[in-house]
């Protein structure tokens, strides 16, 4: 009586390991462009956010020295010109304001006073 000897099979098959590496390697890519999409969006955010703070107190701050105008004239005009892109007056002390728009930047020059 011949008996027969099976082998059992251990470890895996070439084609095995090759259709895992490409299993995990789709996932990986798909998980990278998810990270770098996060990762871009956040920093624009932050950017945006920043942006807006920055524009927040220079408007408040705008605000306040315009609300400060005194609009009494019997002293004479304090506003002394207004044009589009630019306004200037003087305050009390005698100190010169002037807000100018040239492009996109908006400047206050304080002088005097």
């Amino acid at each position: 009586m011949t008996r027969s000897v099976r082998k059992t099979r251990s470890g895996f098959t070439l084609v095995e390991c090759i259709a895992t590496m490409v299993v995990l390697t789709t996932i990986g890519s798909v998980a990278s462009m998810i990270a770098m999409t996060a990762t871009d969006s956040y920093l624009g955010s932050r950017t945006a956010a920043q942006i807006n703070s920055e524009l927040h107190v220079a408007i408040s701050r705008l605000h306040h020295e315009i609300s400060r105008i005194e609009l009494d004239t019997s002293a004479g005009a304090n506003i002394k010109s207004v044009t589009s892109s630019s306004m200037t007056w003087r305050d009390s002390a005698n100190a010169s304001y002037s807000v100018t728009l040239s492009g996109d930047t908006l400047q206050l020059v304080i002088k005097g006073g």
